[in-house]
């Protein structure tokens, strides 16, 4: 399992982690702490076989969160009739989006500008 460095201070499942700190964490974990920009890897990350669903799946996600606020992401879903529960935060709703398979409806407006 890969090792942290924090950054700056973070609350992970209860935990807290002061700037500077280094924890060793899931690969699941460090990814998304990574993403966030709250650490940096000092280890390598465990190799992980991900099927070709799950990968366009993390695909996905990525283009939904790089090109969509919250609140762009409400607006369009509406517009597209996408049936998800709107009270999600952004990222629960990304993921939602994609497990209702209407991803296709949003990824065709961004096309379209």
């Amino acid at each position: 399992m890969p090792t942290l460095r924090f950054l700056e201070g973070a609350r992970l499942k209860g935990r807290r982690f002061k700037q500077g700190e280094t924890a060793v964490l899931s690969n699941d974990d460090v990814n998304f702490l990574v993403g966030k920009g709250l650490g940096l890897i000092e280890g390598t990350l465990d190799p992980v076989h991900v099927s070709e669903q799950e990968e366009h799946s993390v695909d996905v996600a990525k283009v939904l969160d790089e090109n969509w606020t919250h609140k762009e992401l409400l607006e369009d879903i509406e517009e597209a009739g996408i049936e998800v529960d709107k009270s999600l935060n952004k990222g629960k709703l990304i993921a939602a989006i994609i497990e209702s398979d209407q991803a296709d409806k949003l990824l065709e407006m961004l096309e379209e500008e």
